[in-house]
């Protein structure tokens, strides 16, 4: 018989038989450790083929054992873990990480050694989280926070392996609660127009716009008047502000790397923009310091709008319309919705609103597949809607 390596969720450890006789050393589970164990596996094996083993082991365990370092908590390591990364993640990215850890990771398994999360462990964790009632997806982004912080962890020398990456499975057979977007139609569109006539055109004017470019209510808020390009009749989508208070309105880049994008305009939201834009350079030979970053939408003295404000001014503004309550974020959906139930070819839509993949624009929008004729933003035109029927011949290229 030899002496043979294994490694469990305590280290490595070197399992020696021989003449009936059985003997085990620890090594534990540090960065050196599996090399010590694999040279004390070879000198025994030598030993056996020479020799008496049981010297070479008799005397290491005569040997003053240095002391045990005291084992990392999940919770020890995750508070450094966060002020270590925050600096390189965007602050929605690093807000998220925090709830999680905070919320659900340290109360959870906060007091376990790093070296003791294991496969069994996680899925207790899983499990406890779907029978408390959280989503797959919820309980998906902490497990994705978990392995981020194990992973890391895996770096720096503290334990073997991300423990995470054997947990799939198990959400695999969660069954995904997939939220239900509520659009817009025209119709209900026209009404909440007619209702905002009378109202602030500031805040009229942006409904109107994240209803015609389905950006998101972060992306308008800071978009200004020299990201229109006018003879490409565009918008270009280049940078977003967080609306969680948390974040005290920080501007960063956009959600992805494909939410940087160049949004086609439809003639009525051109309209609209040449209207603001022409108040603005009228504001600006009035008092050169307002509004100096070029917002479109900006308040009296030239300051982002808030965005607490508005969500109480949209809330109650489909009250007066006599409509059902919805989200700001459904005026994006309505855009996804109207182009592809238009016949808007599913590239060109996924393009417009940002989406890395077709597929993310299938996972909400699959009832609304276009149809063989016509896709246009301009549908989103009350005038191209009323005449709809004599707008189905006109194509436009996928871009």
């Amino acid at each position: 018989m030899t002496a043979k390596l294994h490694y469990d969720n305590k280290g490595w450890r070197v399992v020696i038989n021989w003449k009936g006789r059985r003997k085990e050393k620890r090594f534990g589970n540090r960065r050196n450790s599996e090399k010590l164990a694999q040279q004390f596996a070879e000198q025994v094996n030598h030993l056996i083929n020479v020799g008496d083993p049981w010297m070479l082991t008799s005397a290491i365990d005569e040997k003053k054992e240095e002391p045990k370092k005291k084992e990392i908590t999940v919770e020890e390591y995750a508070k450094q873990w966060l002020a270590d990364i925050e600096p390189n993640l965007k602050p929605a990215t690093h807000l998220s990480y925090s709830q999680s850890t905070e919320k659900h990771i340290i109360p959870e398994i906060g007091s376990v050694a790093l070296v003791d999360i294991d496969y069994k462990l996680l899925k207790t964790f899983i499990t406890k989280k779907i029978a408390e009632g959280y989503s797959k997806n919820s309980t998906r982004i902490m497990i994705a926070t978990l392995s981020s912080l194990l992973s890391e962890a895996s770096r720096d020398g503290l334990i073997r392996s991300n423990p995470t990456h054997s947990v799939g499975r198990l959400l695999a057979g969660v069954r995904m609660v997939k939220d239900e977007v509520d659009p817009f139609t025209m119709e209900e569109f026209e009404k909440l127009e007619l209702a905002a006539l009378q109202r602030r055109e500031v805040y009229r004017d942006l409904i109107a716009f994240l209803f015609r470019t389905g950006a998101r209510i972060g992306e308008a808020l800071v978009v200004q008047f020299g990201d229109i390009n006018w003879e490409s009749e565009e918008v270009r989508i280049q940078r977003a502000i967080s609306c969680n208070p948390r974040l005290k309105g920080k501007v960063g880049l956009t959600k992805s790397e494909y939410g940087m994008r160049d949004i086609d305009l439809s003639p009525e939201a051109l309209d609209m923009l040449q209207r603001r834009k022409r108040e603005y350079l009228e504001q600006t030979l009035k008092d050169p310091n307002l509004n100096p970053k070029g917002l479109i939408f900006a308040n009296n003295v030239g300051k982002r709008l808030d965005y607490a404000r508005f969500c109480s001014f949209f809330s109650n503004l489909q009250l007066s319309a006599g409509l059902r309550h919805r989200t700001i974020h459904d005026l994006r959906h309505s855009f996804g919705s109207i182009l592809l139930s238009s016949g808007a070819p599913i590239g060109y839509v996924a393009k417009q609103m940002g989406h890395a993949k077709a597929t993310t624009t299938l996972r909400y929008y699959s009832k609304w597949m276009p149809k063989e004729g016509e896709s246009y933003t301009s549908i989103l035109d009350r005038k191209t809607w009323q005449n709809r029927g004599t707008d189905k011949k006109r194509q436009k290229n996928e871009k």
